[in-house]
Formats: structure tokens, C-alpha cells, sequence
């Protein structure tokens, strides 16, 4: 998912057949073997911190095409950080980016910060865009019906996510 480049997301349900499973981000550049890939496995509380993240990314596009629409100059970029979601070796920085000349965005940067000589991801989801934002979305709604689908058979009563 994301603009044409090489720099992608993948959500990945992770179910398996002994246990709970976990939500996979993975954030990679197959042009830059430097970057290469980074993945983050999201449990119960970290996956609904993603809902939430997604959501407020929503909120803000919808609080700029107000601002847009009163004719309120902007003529600067706008940065709003969202959240932050992964491990100590991976983790995922959520940003709303809009302003002066390009459309708004969701960003996700990934990266390791105990490695600094390992490059960090940029994946750019722009909102107008159907295979940006709004695929994202829709990847993250067909995750919470496969995990409905899941704990209607009654498989995972405590839950499916860790």
C-alpha cells in the first residue's frame, strides 16, 4: 500500500492454530537494502492504539478541509504527530502532514532506534489518493471482520489478539 516507490506497508493477521495471534505492520523499501524492512506485531491494547491513530488521522484531515474551506491561509507546512507504536528494535511514528503544496497525508516512519546507521522507512499515505489513506482503512476494517468471522466460531474465547 501506498503512493507509486518502492516504499510499502503490509498488515498481516497472524492467527496461530495453538494460540492468540497479533496484528504484523510491516514497513519496507525493496530499493534500499540498507533499509530493507522493519515489522511490528501489535497486540490487543497496540492494535486498538492503531484504531485510535487512524481515527485521529481522520480527524485532523477533517480539521484542515475546514480550515481550508474558510479560506484560512496555509502557507507552511502542518505536522501533527499522532502516536507511536512498536519495540525496542522496531518501531512506527504515525504523522497528519498537510500544507503549502501538497496534499494531506498520513505518514508512517519506520525505523530502529538502537541502530543508527540503518536508514529509517517513510511510507506516505495521501488522503486523495485510493490506493493511499483509504486503502489502509479499508485493510484495517477487513482485519476487524476476520477477527469478528474468527470469534463468531467460537475458536478464541478469550479473545484473539494477545
Amino acid at each position: 500500500m501506498g503512493p507509486p516507490g518502492s516504499e510499502t506497508i503490509v498488515v498481516d493477521l497472524i492467527v496461530p492454530a495453538t494460540g492468540q495471534g497479533v496484528v504484523s505492520l510491516l514497513a519496507r523499501d525493496s530499493s534500499d537494502r540498507r533499509r530493507s524492512s522493519y515489522r511490528i506485531n501489535l497486540d490487543r491494547s497496540d492494535y486498538q492504539q492503531l484504531k485510535n491513530i487512524v481515527s485521529k488521522a481522520q480527524q485532523a484531515k477533517d480539521e484542515f478541509d475546514t480550515m481550508l474551506k474558510r479560506e484560512m491561509p496555509v502557507d507552511s507546512e502542518v505536522e501533527v504527530r499522532l502516536g507511536l507504536l512498536g519495540e525496542p528494535r522496531a518501531r512506527m511514528g504515525f504523522y497528519f502532514v498537510a500544507g503549502a503544496g501538497h496534499p494531506p497525508l498520513l505518514a508512517i516512519v519506520a525505523g530502529d532506534p538502537s541502530d543508527h546507521r540503518k536508514s529509517n522507512i517513510p511510507v506516505l499515505l495521501p488522503f486523495d489518493d485510493p490506493n493511499g489513506f483509504e486503502a489502509f482503512e479499508a485493510v484495517l476494517k477487513k482485519t476487524e471482520q476476520k477477527i469478528a468471522e474468527i470469534l463468531a466460531k467460537g475458536h478464541h474465547p478469550n479473545g484473539l489478539l494477545k
